[in-house]
């Protein structure tokens, strides 16, 4: 399957994005005020524009990457967003029950792994 290096690049950057989501629930917990919500709001909307500008200026360079490569970044994208929908809607008020440990472990390891596979391919076409 060919694919464009800038769109491995961007789902770095993308599961960078996821990374950050999920300390934001977390932070959350710690940081109870509506101040915390609009600045950690701002710095999404920032990197996002950030992360739209980069992709724009770089190379278009077709590389040939196995069907197992992107079938691997699927199903962990489809674990991320299923657990996120999932601890969006069940998160419980303490932060260390065992739940909410579980959803946050589900979501950083998924946005990690996205980050260091997605890596790894990158480094591997180059």
């Amino acid at each position: 399957m060919t694919i464009l290096t800038k769109a491995i690049k961007f789902q770095i950057y993308i599961f960078s994005l996821f990374f950050l989501l999920t300390l934001n629930i977390v932070l959350r917990f710690v940081f109870t005020s509506n101040l915390f919500n609009y600045i950690s709001l701002g710095v999404f909307l920032v990197l996002i524009a950030i992360l739209l500008m980069i992709y724009k200026k770089s190379e278009e360079r077709q590389v040939v990457v196995p069907t197992s490569y992107t079938n691997v970044i699927k199903y962990n994208l489809y674990i991320f967003v299923i657990a996120y929908a999932i601890a969006s809607f069940t998160l419980t008020e303490e932060l260390l029950s065992l739940q909410n440990i579980i959803y946050f472990i589900i979501l950083f390891a998924s946005s990690i792994f996205g980050i260091i596979y997605n890596t790894l391919i990158l480094f591997k076409v180059e």
